[in-house]
C-alpha cells in the first residue's frame, strides 16, 4: 500500500502521523459544515441541534487527537471553502465569503505550520 501511496503523492518525507491527521481532517470538515449552517437556522430542528452537539464533540476530539494541528485546521478549512465555492456556483453570493475567509485561514496555517 505504501508503494502505491508513494507513486501517487508520498516521497517519504512526511511526518509519520499523516495519515492519522487526514482521517481527522475530513470528518472535522464536515462537521464544521453543521457548525456553519447551525446559526442561520432561525428555528433549528432537534435533529439539527443534535448534529451541532455532535459536530462540536467531533471537532474538539479530532482537535485533541491531531498531531500537527495548523496542518489538519488548514485542511478543515480547505473543505469549508470548497463547499464555499460550490454554493457561489449555485448563486448562493454568502458562499463567496465563507470561501474566502476560508482559503486565507488555509493559507496561514499551512505557510505557519512547521516542515520537519
Amino acid at each position: 500500500m505504501e508503494a502505491i501511496f508513494g507513486k501517487i503523492w508520498s516521497h517519504g518525507n512526511e511526518y509519520q502521523g499523516i495519515g492519522r491527521d487526514i482521517a481527522l481532517a475530513i470528518p472535522m470538515g464536515f462537521a464544521a459544515l453543521v457548525l456553519i449552517v447551525y446559526p442561520s437556522e432561525s428555528h433549528p430542528s432537534e435533529r439539527l441541534k443534535y448534529a451541532a452537539v455532535i459536530s462540536l464533540l467531533v471537532l474538539i476530539g479530532g482537535l485533541v487527537l491531531a498531531k500537527r494541528r495548523l496542518i489538519v485546521v488548514g485542511c478543515i478549512a480547505a473543505i469549508v471553502g470548497f463547499k464555499g465555492l460550490i454554493a457561489v456556483a449555485q448563486g448562493v453570493w454568502q458562499g463567496l465569503i465563507i470561501a474566502g475567509v476560508a482559503i486565507v485561514v488555509a493559507v496561514f496555517c499551512l505557510r505557519s505550520s512547521p516542515t520537519d
